[in-house]
């Protein structure tokens, strides 16, 4: 998340991948990777002045093509998101396409259609912004 969010992980309670995941595990560290059932509470300034708490978890989890989260409370109606990963070639390169699936409701009538509109879609968009610029510096230095 962008800085100025000021994110922070209040509690964790990770769930770690059943055995017979293969090698896709060879390299990493069990005790690091969120399975389904994992459950995350995070804050964040929604404004400069107003901090907010979003619990999510994480429902569905295939190892090397999705997993979906989605809020069990926090400052939505309803909140789904899909993290698609998918092998692709460009350019004669060899990579990950990272494609996201976003299922959300304000609520809250028409004053929720105006927060939507003129603060959660342009605070959704940097943040996406900002997770690929990460995404993309972040591999350029392995």
């Amino acid at each position: 998340m962008p800085p100025e969010m000021k994110v922070r992980v209040e509690r964790a309670r990770l769930v770690t991948p059943p055995a017979g995941n293969g090698e896709i595990f060879n390299a990493l560290e069990l005790d690091k990777v969120a399975a389904a059932g994992s459950e995350f509470v995070f804050s964040f300034r929604a404004l400069p002045l107003l901090r907010m708490e979003w619990h999510a978890r994480i429902e569905e989890w295939v190892p090397g093509h999705y997993f979906r989260d989605t809020q069990v409370s926090g400052p939505m109606r309803r909140w789904s998101h899909r993290h698609d990963f998918q092998a692709e070639r460009r350019n004669g390169v060899e990579g990950t396409l990272i494609r996201d699936w976003v299922n959300f409701e304000i609520g809250y009538g028409w004053a929720g259609d105006l927060v939507e509109r003129y603060f959660v879609l342009p605070s959704m968009q940097k943040s996406f912004q900002y997770r690929q610029s990460q995404v993309e510096r972040a591999l350029q230095t392995q």
